[in-house]
């Protein structure tokens, strides 16, 4: 029991309601804390991916904006043509998706999701490649061709 300061013992309902009343405070420290913590720059407004340029099949790592979209520039021939890599988790092989081009004159792009199947053996269990992420990859499926 917890003593009261006249050397009496609290009763059961006023221990209950001084432990739901420190919880209750706990939980509003909590919330406060949390949301000083999420500031608007806590959000990514980047990502990075590890891509090749089907101009002049080298590889690079470049880092995006959010509404950026492929193809990016090569930073070794400055053609606009750095697809990222995916990876197939059935065959463990590395590929850039079938592209296609959506309107005459505009870049190759990838076609809409879910149908970027891999094209060495058309598993769709693929996700974007990251070395740290999976396992090193069994090789690379042919990749396709660009049209500039």
């Amino acid at each position: 029991m917890i003593p009261v300061s006249d050397g009496e013992d609290m009763s059961t309902g006023q221990r209950n309601l001084l432990l739901g009343g420190i919880a209750i405070a706990a939980l509003a420290v909590s919330v406060v804390l949390f949301a000083r913590g999420r500031s608007a720059g806590a959000l990514p407004n980047q990502y990075s991916i590890r891509g090749i340029c089907l101009a002049c099949q080298k590889e690079s790592q470049s880092t995006h904006g959010l509404t950026e979209e492929p193809p990016f520039v090569c930073p070794h021939c400055g053609k606009q043509a750095v697809y990222p890599w995916f990876y197939c988790f059935e065959c463990q092989k590395r590929f850039v998706p079938d592209l296609a081009r959506p309107g005459p004159g505009q870049p190759l792009r990838f076609p809409s999701w879910p149908s970027c199947p891999c094209p060495n053996c058309r598993s769709s269990r693929v996700g974007q490649f990251d070395p740290a992420l999976q396992p090193t990859p069994l090789g690379d499926a042919p990749l396709p061709k660009w049209e500039p």
